[in-house]
């Protein structure tokens, strides 16, 4: 970890907190195996998450999107730091950023108290995720869309359930039971 002197934050580069990704992914999902990259460049640096079936991509989501040092404005155009509060075991506990409703935009500015914290500045930008859908899967949620919407199924119901649902899933189970099933899709 860099830290500057005279500074109230730890500056972690990229690397640093891709191994802290990894960490919180391990804790979050032991039976999955992730891969975890950092990529510097110009202007920047980001952390790409992968893997394969497994949990669905909003809960991986919950776990590596507080790492992220940046957040963006669509609104305005307007990035904007996002500072970490995390405790001594390591653990965000909080996070610190001045938003953009200052500049007519629609982040809200968060400035979190939390005793005992040190202020965290992430050297990744953004975290990305991306999970790979197994063909064993794929033909598995192919059969719950077909039994839900027939043949011709409405327009992103594969993609909302690839996005919602663990995998591998038990196909049986969910058409046995459709009230499960319909709380999937909404």
């Amino acid at each position: 970890m860099t830290v500057y002197a005279g500074s109230s934050v730890d500056y972690l580069s990229a690397a640093e907190t891709a191994t802290m990704v990894r960490l919180a992914l391990r804790d979050a999902f032991p039976a999955t195996r992730f891969t975890v990259r950092s990529k510097t460049y110009a202007g920047g640096a980001s952390i790409n998450v992968g893997w394969t079936d497994g949990p669905a991509n909003d809960a991986v989501d919950a776990v590596v999107g507080p790492f992220a040092g940046a957040d963006f404005d669509g609104m305005i155009d307007l990035k904007v730091s996002v500072r970490a509060l995390v405790d001594a075991d390591g653990r965000i506990v909080g996070h610190d950023s001045s938003g953009t409703e200052g500049s007519r935009g629609s982040i809200p500015a968060v400035h979190d108290d939390v005793p005992g914290a040190r202020l965290v500045h992430f050297g990744a930008d953004y975290v990305f995720t991306n999970r790979e859908i197994s063909p064993d899967a794929d033909k598995a949620i192919d059969a719950i869309v077909a039994f839900r919407f027939g043949a011709d199924p409405y327009y992103g119901a594969k993609w909302r359930i690839t996005r919602t649902l663990d995998l591998p899933v038990d196909v049986d189970r969910y058409i046995a039971n459709s009230r499960d099933f319909d709380l999937l899709v909404g």
